[in-house]
Parts: C-alpha cells; sequence; structure tokens
C-alpha cells in the first residue's frame, strides 16, 4: 500500500518535468524560427536594397573609371574601351549591384591579354578596383606566305596583332595559317613544343627538322635537341 502512493507521488513529478522539457524545447524552436526569419528578412531587404538604389546616380561608376593596369601597347582607357567592346557592357555600372564582381570577372578574362583576374574591390565611395595578370610573350610565329609575325605565350595562346615581338625567339618553321582568333590556343604541337624549348633555352630562333630541334643562340651557336 505504501509503495503503491510513493508511486502515485512521484508520478506528477515525472509529469511535470516531462511537461518543462516540452516547453524548453518548444520554446527553443520558436527562437530558432525567429533568427531564421530575422537572417532571411536582412538577406532580402539587402538583395532588394541593391536593386532599388541602382538607378541612382550617387551609385553610378563609367566603366572608363575602373582603376586596373592596361597591357603592353595598351593605354588604361584604351584596354577598358576593348573589355566593354567584347562584352557589349553600358558605359555606366552600379557599384551596389550584388551581381557586379561576378560580372566584371567575367568580362576581363575574355580579353585575350587577360591570364587571370586575381581580384575586384569595390570601394564604399563606389570606386572599382581589378587586379590581373597579363599574358607575356614567349614566341614569335611568322604565319603564311608573306610571314606576318604574331607572339604566342607560354601556353601557346595567339596574342593581339599589337602584341611586342622584339627580342622574342623566333620559330622558323611556318605554321599552316588558320582562322585563330587571339586569345585562342595555338594547335600545332610543333608550336607548343617550340614555346616549351624557348623557355628551357634562351635562343634566338628555333627550327623543327627531321629527327631534331635546332635552337640557335647568341653569337650564332646552334644547339641541337632530339625529340622527346
Amino acid at each position: 500500500m505504501a509503495k503503491r502512493k510513493a508511486h502515485k507521488l512521484l508520478q506528477p513529478r515525472r509529469n511535470g518535468a516531462a511537461w518543462h522539457l516540452l516547453k524548453t524545447a518548444v520554446k527553443s524552436l520558436v527562437a530558432l524560427a525567429l533568427a531564421f526569419g530575422v537572417l532571411a528578412g536582412i538577406a532580402w531587404f539587402g538583395t532588394r536594397a541593391g536593386t532599388g538604389v541602382a538607378p541612382n546616380a550617387r551609385y553610378t561608376v563609367p566603366f572608363a573609371d575602373i582603376e586596373t593596369a592596361a597591357p603592353p601597347g595598351l593605354d588604361r582607357r584604351s584596354f577598358l574601351m576593348e573589355v566593354r567592346y567584347l562584352n557589349d557592357l553600358p558605359e555606366t555600372l552600379q557599384s551596389v549591384d550584388p551581381k557586379l564582381t561576378e560580372q566584371l570577372k567575367a568580362a576581363f578574362t575574355k580579353h585575350p591579354w587577360v591570364r587571370a583576374v586575381d581580384g575586384i574591390a569595390v570601394a564604399v565611395d563606389g570606386r572599382i578596383r581589378v587586379e590581373l595578370q597579363f599574358r607575356e610573350p614567349a614566341l614569335v610565329l611568322l604565319i603564311g606566305p608573306e610571314s606576318v609575325p604574331r607572339a604566342v605565350d607560354r601556353d601557346g595562346v595567339l596574342l593581339p596583332a599589337s602584341a611586342p615581338t622584339a627580342n622574342l625567339p623566333v620559330f622558323l618553321n611556318r605554321p599552316v595559317p588558320i582562322s585563330l582568333a587571339a586569345g585562342q590556343t595555338w594547335p600545332d604541337p610543333d608550336v607548343r613544343r617550340a614555346v616549351e624549348l624557348a623557355l628551357l633555352y634562351p635562343c634566338e630562333k628555333i627550327e623543327r627538322v627531321t629527327g631534331y630541334w635546332n635552337l640557335t643562340r647568341a653569337g650564332g651557336k646552334v644547339l641541337r635537341i632530339a625529340p622527346p
């Protein structure tokens, strides 16, 4: 009989503890839901705010005012004009556009002089800074019957016609003229191998002959290298 009474006395306590745990869990879930709602609201407001102020002249930045370096043979404004032309971009940008960084990275990457986009920074006052790596001429090709000199970089990428060719090794073999735009990789494996040799062995001329490569150094000394 005493055991039954003791059981009845303990039972409400157990139920009370369970109820307390349930209330605590519900409160925690409600708090989490509220916190999530607040964060989602802030994110939505930020996106809407950026979109809403886009037409405001206060946030308008001329594309020509972007701060960046220019590749060889081009001044900054001419370079930026080419980037705009290649991507059909407007004359002005909105510094608060949430897609601005992504848009600019894609635009600059398309230019044949650009090897990589290292970073894009938008200051509070609207100034835009773009950090770039440019391709460097590594070898001169003599293209077509007129032997038009064109430079390629270390990856065999054809550079613009304005790229400097002075003091670069010249590949004496005439690559077959093809319809290749600046910024595209020359597909001939001999061109790629000639670039590799030019980077490994400083020289003035490179020629592929039957069974080996001839590399002519300053002073006329010839280094003969067998194919790998």
